[in-house]
């Protein structure tokens, strides 16, 4: 009875852990001023698909970074721009679309040097 009881409990334990997923965190840094970077090339690399994602400006920054597609631009102030005031950029999961693909979301700075860290939900 004590045995079926201890794996009934291990069981238990193991499928409550399949159900949370892990957390991924890294940094990106644009290193030319007006040349978009795709955030998979962070380091270390997020996953292909993310469930949530946030995008914060790093501290040092001098200037703002832009986030979002291909087309995002920090000379033309296109994308959604994250800076001291304004740090981080959250990506929650919609109905339509319950992944985020890190190597379809785009930054750009307005000065070299500056970057972002990630945090994404897996």
């Amino acid at each position: 009875m004590k045995l079926r009881r201890l794996l009934g409990v291990i069981t238990l334990l193991s499928c409550s852990l399949m159900l949370y997923g892990t957390n991924y965190t890294g940094s990106l840094t644009v290193t030319t001023s007006g040349t978009a970077r795709p955030l998979s090339a962070a380091s270390p690399a997020p996953p292909t698909n993310c469930i949530s994602l946030t995008v914060t400006a790093k501290i040092g920054n001098v200037g703002t970074i832009y986030v979002g597609g291909s087309n995002v631009s920090a000379a033309s102030k296109i994308g959604a721009y994250i800076n001291s005031s304004f740090p981080s950029a959250y990506f929650a999961p919609a109905a339509s679309n319950p992944l985020y693909s890190p190597s379809q979301i785009y930054i750009d700075a307005t000065d070299s040097g500056d970057g972002v860290s990630y945090a994404c939900y897996k």
